[in-house]
């Protein structure tokens, strides 16, 4: 289980699990977009889903419960090895994901943020994979006091 913003990432090494969340409504959804606090009903509708190892579901408050990826078993327990394994991933995902390991503040621009990448990095080498980054896409990547700022490619 994975905590991002208004959103929770759950996926299954092995066995199965069952995932429920009740339905946004309107209410909710405004209170998040402005970022207030709101309290749900007692009898909300919810939503479920069955997963099985090898799968992971995305469920958002704004938009409940996502449709259900497959996600390679190896990939699943990466993290407690120290490694990062991304398939076809945002770009901006994949920042938020090196914040957590990295000791300088990552920052990205809105259209770099879309980029797809894929790839196995040691979440202990956070220069390495902005290397990797910086090689593998139309980005460039600079450093100013203690932040890196990763922003599109500017073409003459």
């Amino acid at each position: 289980v994975q905590r991002k913003q208004n959103a929770v990432y759950v996926s299954v090494a092995q066995g199965s699990v069952a995932v429920s969340q009740p339905f946004p409504d309107w209410n909710e959804k405004e209170a998040v977009k402005n970022n207030k606090t709101w309290s749900r009903s007692t009898n909300a509708t919810v939503s479920n889903i069955s997963l099985i190892a090898g799968q992971g579901v995305r469920a958002d408050r704004l938009t409940g419960l996502g449709a259900v990826d497959n996600i390679p078993t190896q990939a699943l327990a990466a993290w407690r090895k120290g490694k990062l394994v991304y398939i076809n991933s945002v770009l901006g995902d994949v920042v938020e994901d090196m914040n957590r390991y990295s000791d300088k503040q990552i920052v990205i621009s809105a259209k770099a943020k879309e980029l797809k990448l894929s790839g196995t990095f040691d979440s202990k080498n956070i220069p390495a994979m902005l290397n990797v980054i910086k090689a593998a896409l139309p980005v460039e990547i600079n450093k100013k006091d203690d932040e890196f700022y990763i922003s599109m490619t500017q073409h003459k």
